[in-house]
């Protein structure tokens, strides 16, 4: 009796002591993001905060430029900040239920893919992990444009599109890829992995259940698939007309993805994103790689295997990102692609490595699965402000980004400029880049300039939109200083004597000018200008 309970004994005691280091590893990468609200923003985040506060508050004084980016991303911060306000903080809060949410959607794929708690929950904490090493933390759109596209994974869960269940997948799936691409126009990558769908359908036609293609499981009806495009077209189209604008957003989003400036080559900025985390990129060889020799040495019969079929789609889809790193190296880039990543190498880990070491002995099955687990969690953890499971107590320190507004002197100026230029004024702000200075001080840029990231040459600004203008003299990060100096300063000192504008109050960081009372113009133009 007693050697028939130790098996049970023994693996009783295996679980309890798994789930309790998932527990404590969960508890750690909540309390991380937690700790990590207050140094939630970047210049991007209050991009899209200025712009929605003005739809809210003032829609007559948004300028169409705001669509450079696809409205559906202030169609979420416009519905956030009609239910939690305009407060930063809860904004903050807001952004990270997002990210919590992602990390919650990419375990619930992989359990119903997989039907392992161990794996799915490996799956929730990785994708915080390079959620804080690739600009997650910086309140960019990718992670909003991510949670339609894993809900829809979560709908189909690679079943075959046959039937009427398969017409609901379909649409479903289609709805998800509709809004995803609404949110952010280069989402639209993500959508290619419906390429995966077509493939074995054309070729089974061909040449059915032979050959090294035998592993493409199910052939769906092209009508039932013809349902994807179309129901992403239809759904992408009702919300873009919903905004009202027709579809001039669509024009000027695309026509704005088309002008971004070329900073190295894609080889180049490919490299410095696989330097960001090498534990992503060795797993992305490692999933396609597993894939591949799947494919090649198993046929397998007409057992459905959902796994793969999904396996398959974030492949194509992950491919398909690369391509946004053509012109510039920014790691943000990269969301797109991370729940993909996670999904598809959890996946093909779980179900051909580990099945395949599983022939040499169980400890070594484990060993090695341990080995997997650890390598991306753990490598690159030293980076400051990035999630490190290994802090069980996180360290409000440890997490910390400094924000640019959040520097002492910079606080202190904005205060001042608070209590200065009324709310609701139309101001200028020399440079551009920092948008946190509208959002905190109430003020707004004016409907012709909008809040572009763009620094135009003084003689081609609409002076007279604008009755308050903040001229950066200090506190400035390397970006500012590589297009912002001395001698920028001095000529728009220069332009704003000459246009009518007196220096109101120098502060430590910046001067403050106003428009002139004698002035031609009139004192203070309408934000609707």
């Amino acid at each position: 009796m007693k050697n028939a309970k130790s098996p049970d004994l023994i693996r009783w005691g295996a679980d309890t002591f798994a789930t309790a280091i998932a527990l404590l590893f969960v508890g750690a990468s909540l309390g991380f993001l937690w700790l990590s609200r207050d140094s939630l923003g970047g210049p991007d985040f209050f991009f899209y905060l200025c712009y929605s506060r003005d739809m809210v508050d003032a829609p007559a004084s948004v300028s169409l430029q705001c669509y450079q980016y696809f409205p559906g991303v202030y169609a979420f911060w416009r519905t956030a900040m009609r239910i939690v306000g305009f407060d930063l903080a809860h904004l903050q809060s807001v952004y990270l239920a997002v990210l919590i949410l992602n990390g919650l959607l990419v375990g619930s794929v992989l359990m119903r893919l997989i039907q392992s708690r161990s794996a799915a929950v490996f799956g929730v904490i990785w994708y915080w992990v390079l959620c804080s090493r690739f600009q997650g933390l910086e309140g960019i759109a990718e992670p909003i444009a991510t949670v339609p596209f894993l809900f829809g994974l979560l709908c189909w869960g690679g079943r075959a599109l046959v039937g009427a269940r398969g017409v609901l997948r379909a649409v479903g799936l289609g709805v998800a890829l509709g809004l995803t691409v609404y949110v952010r126009q280069q989402a639209g990558l993500l959508a290619l992995g419906t390429v995966w769908l077509l493939l074995p359908a054309a070729l089974r036609h061909r040449n059915p259940c032979s050959g090294k293609w035998t592993f493409l499981t199910g052939v769906p009806d092209w009508r039932v698939l013809l349902l994807l495009p179309l129901t992403a077209s239809v759904m992408f189209g009702v919300a873009l007309r919903a905004e009202g604008q027709g579809w001039e957003p669509l024009q000027i989003g695309l026509a704005h993805v088309g002008s971004y400036a070329t900073r190295g080559d894609l080889i180049g900025n490919l490299y410095t994103i696989a330097r960001t985390d090498e534990s992503a990129t060795l797993a992305l060889f490692l999933c396609l790689g597993a894939l591949a020799w799947r494919s090649r040495s198993q046929n397998l019969d007409g057992v459905e295997q959902p796994w793969r079929e999904v396996v398959g789609f974030c492949a194509i889809a992950i491919m398909a990102t690369l391509w946004q790193f053509r012109t510039r190296p920014y790691g943000h880039y990269a969301l797109l692609a991370v729940p993909c990543l996670v999904i598809a190498s959890v996946a093909v880990t779980s179900q051909v490595l580990l099945p395949h070491w599983a022939s040499y002995g169980k400890r070594r099955q484990w060993l090695m699965g341990l080995v997997l687990a650890a390598v991306p969690l753990l490598v690159g953890s030293w980076r400051p402000g990035t999630l490190a499971i290994w802090r069980v107590i996180p360290d409000r320190q440890v997490t910390y980004r400094a924000l640019w507004h959040r520097q002492p002197d910079i606080t202190r100026d904005l205060e001042q400029i608070r209590q200065i230029v009324p709310h609701g004024s139309s101001l200028l702000v020399l440079p551009p880049r920092h948008r946190s200075i509208h959002y905190l001080t109430g003020t707004r840029s004016s409907r012709h300039r909008g809040y572009g990231f763009r620094t135009r040459s003084l003689e081609e600004l609409s002076w007279a939109t604008f009755g308050w203008v903040v001229l950066m003299t200090a506190g400035l990060d390397e970006t500012d200083l590589s297009i912002w100096g001395a001698e920028q300063i001095e000529d728009a000192v220069t332009a704003l004597n000459q246009n009518g504008f007196r220096e109101e109050v120098r502060l430590k960081t910046m001067l403050v000018f106003q428009r002139r009372a004698d002035s031609t113009e009139s004192s203070q133009s309408s934000i609707g200008q």
